[in-house]
């Protein structure tokens, strides 16, 4: 065999992900293969196009994805999912893998499933891949930890990012640019960033105040106290704000990139009868925050 591969929408790369691509790595060590293993996916999810409405929030960028399925020592190919795409059947799309890349052999999760043609079954896969000159075998099914990214969607909609951060293996991030806002935090003794992120599809958590951490474009990392919301002792916007207070940082993140990783709600958002109230509960907060 000369290059094996795999194929899903891989949102959040998760722990069952994970173990998928860990299982795809082994068996291209096992069979000998001259070529890095192939993690097929897509920039944008398939219900965009399929059923617009319908299209969740990502948990990851393309970009980010494509870091994560690399750093586990796969590479990462990024298929835009488009109508031409979706209109292929089972053995147009086995014989674009072989012929435009060279796989002759496809891991398939337990419950993955692809091409136009419906009802097919995990023995027609076997049968049309020998046909094509693939071999398709099955991964074992995860069964360490029940996890999927619409669980995990679920569980960072409701403000549970502890959680999801264990289902992830990770925090749960959104990186961003620093833009300008009202410069309130700076007037009651702390500033704030405005982060807005760099890919609008990606899902916010809940609204609340958040322990999380920031890292900077030159890998510094900072603890940070997360505020999302509509600033309701402010200006009660429409609009969701991403504000983060950076614990021991000095200085202008303008036009800066900055990551910030949600570690744990503390507390949901309110309104406070004035400044000095609000004062008073973010140095609370803070105490929570170095507290764990």
């Amino acid at each position: 065999m000369n290059c094996i591969a795999t194929i899903g929408m891989f949102d959040g790369v998760h722990a069952g992900h994970i173990f998928l691509l860990d299982h795809l790595r082994r068996c291209s060590v096992e069979a000998g293969c001259n070529v890095a293993p192939i993690a097929f996916t897509f920039a944008n999810h398939p219900l965009s196009v399929l059923r617009p409405m319908a299209a969740p929030r990502l948990l990851t960028s393309a970009k980010e994805k494509a870091a994560l399925i690399e750093g586990v020592g796969i590479e990462a190919v990024m298929l835009n999912f488009d109508c031409a795409l979706q209109s292929l059947t089972a053995r147009e799309f086995i014989v674009k893998l072989r012929e435009g890349y060279g796989v002759d052999g496809l891991l398939l999760g337990f419950n993955n499933r692809f091409g136009s043609d419906k009802g097919l079954t995990f023995n027609d896969y076997c049968r049309i891949g020998h046909e094509c000159g693939v071999e398709v075998v099955c991964a074992p099914e995860f069964s360490e930890l029940k996890v999927s990214s619409s669980i995990v969607r679920q569980l960072i909609a409701a403000g549970n990012v502890a959680e999801a951060a264990r289902l992830l293996l990770r925090p749960y991030n959104i990186a961003g640019t620093v833009v300008s806002g009202n410069h309130i935090g700076r007037t009651i003794g702390f500033p704030t960033i405005n982060l807005q992120p760099t890919d609008p599809s990606k899902l916010i958590p809940a609204t609340g105040v958040y322990a999380g951490e920031a890292m900077l474009a030159d890998g510094s990392l900072f603890q940070a106290l997360i505020n999302i919301g509509h600033r309701p002792t402010v200006d009660n916007s429409e609009e969701i704000r991403i504000e983060a207070h950076l614990v021991g940082f000095t200085g202008d993140l303008y036009d800066a990139e900055v990551d910030l990783r949600f570690c744990r709600r503390i507390r949901d958002e309110r309104r406070f009868p004035n400044l000095t109230s609000l004062r008073a509960q973010i140095h609370s907060d803070l105490e929570t925050l170095r507290d764990n």
